[in-house]
């Protein structure tokens, strides 16, 4: 490399690349973190069993006969609550989401590093997707304005996973700076946080 000429080592130039990355990392965090302060009415995702009666009921207006046992079978608790909590739990995996939450480098360098957890099948890996997961499930059934930032930092650790990608291959490394650019533009824009707020003032 270019580098090593001038009495640069490899390693020195692959340590240098893994700062570069975790800077990157936090500071798109941070700058997110800082416009979400000026949030005064978090968006709810949250699982409630008021909701589940709800569904359960306004289902039944639209069957012809609601007593009857196909009614009840399809049209029931036992079965719309599952199905309400799995749609409030992949909402916090949906693309536009994720993309107003931690912005298109967070959302790539997730991607990556989930790929790269399934691709070697790295116990740890599968321990933090699982730890993660189960980080989500905790915040279907909270109601606190934290709930999306808790989301985006745990979201965000896999992006750890990632960094063999970037860190390894100089065009990779571009790619990242890219990228982090284009996250922070893309946070201007967004700086109304939809999909996360309801009403943002800056302070």
């Amino acid at each position: 490399m270019l580098f090593t000429k001038f009495g640069i080592s490899e390693e020195k130039i692959n340590k240098s690349k893994l700062l570069l990355f975790f800077v990157l990392i936090a500071s798109a965090i941070i700058f997110r973190l800082w416009q979400s302060t000026g949030c005064t009415a978090y968006l709810v995702k949250q699982f409630k069993l008021s909701d589940v009666t709800l569904s359960v009921e306004s289902e039944r207006i639209y069957e012809q006969n609601p007593n009857s046992i196909e009614a009840k079978i399809f049209n029931n608790k036992l079965t719309t609550a599952p199905h309400l909590l799995a749609e409030v739990f992949t909402s916090y995996f949906e693309p536009r989401y994720l993309l107003n939450l931690i912005g298109p480098i967070g959302t790539i360098t997730v991607t990556i590093g989930v790929w790269t957890i399934i691709k070697k099948r790295s116990k740890k890996g599968l321990f933090h997707l699982a730890a993660i997961s189960l980080v989500i499930l905790y915040l279907t059934f909270q109601n606190q304005k934290e709930n999306h930032l808790i989301a985006l930092i745990s979201l965000l650790s896999l992006s750890a996973w990632s960094k063999s990608f970037f860190v390894e291959n100089k065009w990779n490394i571009t790619l990242l700076i890219a990228l982090f650019i284009i996250s922070i533009w893309y946070f201007m824009i967004t700086w109304h946080l939809p999909q996360i707020c309801n009403e943002i003032i800056f302070k």
